[in-house]
């Protein structure tokens, strides 16, 4: 049987071990499919940067690292499709990915995907993840933040993709990925682990210390000019936004940056679990408990956010407030540790 007559393919995905933005959701779920990337993750998400309210954002914007994360991946070969690729059978064109053994991201609008609850009520452009299909049944395997805007695999019929592919070609800009994964030799780096620490602690500019990561244009402008603030003082950015919510000053009803604190701390526990399975760590050294702590203090702070926003009371703020200088001192503490540690 050829490629062109198969009834159904699957490819690998698993669900992903952080989900603040598409861009991490997407690419960890192709890679948590395959155990051995992990030393390539844990190499990674370690520094923060953070953009203050512009005139390009109205909310506070804080994040690992570029937009442009997969360029950096060794895992993947990327290939871009324009408008012009969409012109004849867009759920054939999908389909001939698939069976080459590769994932898609595509933008779509979310208006015509049942599973989302923007479908039949809002337009809303996004991008979707593709890793499957069944022509019996005819759906597409797919994921994005769907139900409750979680992070959430589902099967969605081909028409429906369709006509959310076609209703967002109309957007600019409009973007597809075809993503080959490729099995790379990549070995964990101490020393990068070490170098991204001091970076995350001392709240280095990472491109000025030339880390193996991708920035766009924009952005390089942007921190070249001073805009964009990294590591321990990111800190500093949710406690202004937080003491503004708290005076009045400005409602703050995006919830994003909390999520990525708190996926910051359950990515760095994830790391310690994997350093004491490789061997650098005791499965008993202090800093393993420092980080948990530190993880359920970041998830209370993000539940009293949640709580925040169905009830305003300002009080809540406070609490958030008080939690997070004591998780600054406590991660200040952690890190200089763990780096003290990675010298010996």
């Amino acid at each position: 049987m050829n490629n062109a007559t198969k009834d159904n393919a699957m490819l690998q995905v698993r669900y992903p071990l952080i989900t603040s933005y598409t861009s991490d959701a997407h690419m960890l779920a192709i890679l948590s499919a395959y155990p051995h990337t992990e030393e390539w993750v844990f190499n990674n998400y370690i520094n923060l940067l953070g953009e203050e309210p512009s005139i390009r954002n109205d909310f506070s914007i804080l994040r690992f690292h570029s937009w442009l994360i997969r360029k950096a991946c060794p895992y993947f070969k990327i290939r871009y499709f324009d408008k012009k690729f969409f012109d004849s059978d867009i759920t054939e064109f999908i389909i001939s990915k698939i069976d080459s053994g590769n994932y898609v991201t595509i933008l779509y609008d979310q208006y015509y995907i049942p599973s989302s609850t923007n479908y039949n009520r809002t337009h809303f452009a996004h991008e979707l993840l593709i890793y499957g299909y069944d022509r019996k049944m005819k759906v597409f395997y797919v994921a994005d933040f769907f139900e409750n805007s979680r992070y959430t695999f589902a099967a969605e019929p081909f028409i429906h993709v369709e006509r959310a592919i076609i209703s967002a070609l109309e957007s600019e800009p409009f973007s597809c990925n075809e993503i080959e994964f490729c099995n790379v030799n990549y070995k964990f780096n101490n020393y990068f682990l070490y170098n991204s620490l001091n970076n995350f602690l001392y709240s280095k500019n990472t491109i000025a210390e030339g880390e193996n990561v991708v920035f766009s244009d924009c952005e390089k402008e942007q921190i070249q000019k001073g805009k964009y603030i990294f590591g321990i003082k990111t800190y500093g950015l949710l406690k202004r936004i937080l003491s503004e919510v708290l005076h009045d000053i400005m409602d703050f009803s995006d919830i994003r940056p909390l999520h990525v604190i708190l996926d910051h701390k359950i990515m760095m526990c994830e790391r310690l679990k994997y350093l004491v399975n490789a061997g650098v760590l005791d499965g008993t050294d202090p800093i393993i408990a420092q980080y948990s702590d530190i993880k359920d203090i970041c998830q209370a702070n993000r539940n009293l956010f949640i709580k925040f926003g169905m009830t305003r009371d300002l009080g809540l703020i406070d609490k958030i407030f008080y939690k997070m200088d004591i998780m600054e001192s406590l991660e200040i503490e952690a890190i200089t540790y763990f780096i003290k540690k990675l010298s010996v």
